[in-house]
């Protein structure tokens, strides 16, 4: 009893039962009009292609209806190099798009912008956005309904990145390990898993963030990828004094930080 209430406060515990009947759907076109509208009435996206790939354009993609929910659909995709461009409609509910990019992928909107070699984030579709494919991409994405998650977790996603979220490395494991190829309950359970474990509240209550800054500043040197202090506060959505006065609640500054990831990662490297 006492396990059930745990779940029920914590989050919206998302449970199904498995309906095989439920056929996938597919598209292989080299037409972006018909690769817009297939993704709008089937994956519930109102995306344009703003520019592509010289000379040629080619996207194979496949939906996968998800059973606890009408709304969410998974889809697995690839296409050329590309640039997006979202376009904001009150057709679908207000929803967020969670996606992994197997290839290079960047985005900005009027509240972050953010650019990845790979890796996983959230699109507020809500929000117009504009997105980069910089090279031949494969992604794997579902968008999640506003109404399935706690109002305060919205309000987290619409201004904080993906990455930020203590159980990251959690979901995008489980977003990355998922196929089209897969068993219809696998894909579910996945799905409902992300869901839950996004919908978990309490993690938000941290003060100190000094863990994440040093997880963040990690993942960016491992990557080759350029990093300042400036940066560090942008994608954090503080200010630069405000990331300053973290470190030095902690004890350090950013250039020890850097220095002690540094001499990590070269004492791994010996190993």
């Amino acid at each position: 009893m006492l396990h059930a209430c745990f779940l029920y406060i914590k989050v919206h515990l998302l449970c199904f039962y498995v309906d095989m009947s439920v056929s996938n759907l597919k598209i292989t076109t080299n037409k972006i009009s018909d690769w817009e509208e297939f993704i709008y009435s089937e994956h519930k996206l109102p995306l344009i292609v703003k520019e592509y790939q010289e000379y040629h354009f080619f996207s194979d993609m496949i939906i996968v209806p998800v059973i606890f929910s009408d709304d969410i659909s998974f889809a697995e995709s690839q296409s050329v190099k590309q640039m997006i461009q979202s376009r904001v409609t009150s057709e679908f509910k207000d929803s967020f798009l969670i996606a992994h990019s197997m290839k290079s992928f960047s985005y900005e909107n009027n509240v972050m912008q953010q650019s990845m070699k790979s890796g996983s984030f959230v699109l507020d579709l809500s929000n117009s956005f504009s997105g980069e494919f910089l090279v031949d991409c494969h992604t794997k994405s579902f968008s999640i309904p506003f109404d399935l998650l706690p109002g305060r977790i919205v309000d987290q996603l619409k201004i904080k990145k993906l990455e930020h979220h203590p159980l990251y490395y959690t979901i995008e494991s489980l977003l990355r390990s998922m196929s089209a190829s897969d068993e219809l309950h696998n894909i579910s359970h996945k799905v409902a898993a992300i869901v839950n474990l996004l919908s978990i509240d309490d993690f938000l209550e941290k003060k100190n963030f000094i863990h994440d800054i040093e997880i963040y500043l990690r993942k960016k040197m491992i990557n080759g990828e350029k990093i300042n202090l400036d940066i560090v506060a942008r994608d954090f959505c503080m200010s630069r004094r405000k990331i300053q006065y973290v470190f030095s609640e902690n004890s350090t500054n950013y250039i020890k930080v850097i220095n002690k990831i540094r001499m990590e990662l070269i004492k791994y490297k010996k190993q």
